[in-house]
């Protein structure tokens, strides 16, 4: 095994935070759900939400792998995917917007650089069908309301942007318990692939409130899947005008745009836009789980 210290690059957007390793310049090692859930301890290790590795790829420009505190892999993750592109941007060094193409698992998605507060990624098209969220049972989610049993939240909206989302829109966001009907919405029985949660108030025509409960990472500051999610699902519930919302989230807000559906079965893609910022660069020591500091810089 190598146990050479591991380089990384700690990023985030709007408080949604990463560690990224870039494989295609440094040799990694195997990394097991033990050492990425050290790795992610905010006491004693590097502290984030999601780990993330930049890997080769043949149809893109990298292929991204999102990895959850818990060691599960997630299919896409908007914050994230705006990182990467600014890292890709520093590294070529170019100075003009430009456009860049990622792989992940949900596909290859493309992303537009203007500048570290303007990063817009085609995220694609939602799906909606009870099968590509996917659920448990054949329920109707055409209306945008699935009807569930629960004395509190019986009306959410499902959708799937990548990974799977359920939404739920409250009077007040703020009171809900995260860390009790998050993770109770995240493994109930309905999501065989378990699900991330959001519930959301509409705070005017354009402007939506909203918390997330991440899927294998808990709660997060923010969450762009999430946030593409919450603006597909007042869109589809009526509870905003026209094809442009602000998510605000508790590490701040995201752009989002959307046209809805494009035909009887085919929706448009959603856009979605925000701002990143670069933390610091360092290096993990495997043997030791432990930080090194570097004032040597790790990105070109």
């Amino acid at each position: 095994m190598n146990n050479s210290p591991i380089p990384f690059v700690k990023m985030n957007g709007i408080g949604n935070d990463f560690a990224i390793l870039d494989s295609r310049t440094h040799v990694l090692p195997h990394l097991k759900p033990a050492a990425i859930q050290a790795m992610s301890n905010r006491k004693t290790g590097i502290g984030f939400d999601q780990l993330i590795i930049i890997e080769q790829s043949d149809r893109a420009d990298c292929f991204m792998r999102i990895v959850n505190k818990d060691g599960s892999e997630a299919e896409a993750c908007g914050n994230a995917m705006r990182c990467v592109t600014a890292l890709l941007h520093r590294q070529a060094n170019i100075i003009a917007p430009h456009s860049y193409h990622i792989e992940t698992r949900y596909g290859v998605l493309e992303c537009v650089y203007f500048n570290d507060q303007k990063i817009t990624i085609n995220m694609g098209a939602p799906k909606t069908h009870w099968r590509s969220i996917p659920l448990a049972e054949p329920l109707s989610t055409a209306t945008g309301a699935l009807s569930l049993d629960h004395p509190l939240f019986s009306r959410a909206t499902v959708v799937n942007i990548g990974n799977p989302h359920i939404v739920f829109f409250v009077r007040d966001c703020e009171s809900v318990d995260l860390k009790t009907y998050g993770p109770f919405f995240e493994n109930h029985v309905l999501f065989p692939n378990k699900t991330n949660v959001e519930f959301a108030h509409i705070m005017g025509p354009h402007k939506i409130r909203m918390r997330v409960w991440e899927r294998g990472s808990g709660i997060t500051k923010a969450c762009g899947s999430a946030a593409c999610a919450t603006h597909i699902a007042a869109r589809l519930r009526g509870l905003i005008e026209g094809e442009k919302s602000q998510i605000i989230m508790d590490g701040g807000a995201l752009d989002l745009s959307w046209g809805g559906l494009k035909t009887n079965h085919d929706y448009h893609d959603v856009y979605l836009s925000g701002p990143v910022s670069f933390d610091y660069e360092a290096y993990w020591d495997m043997a030791q789980s432990r930080l090194i500091y570097s004032d040597k810089g790790l990105v070109a």
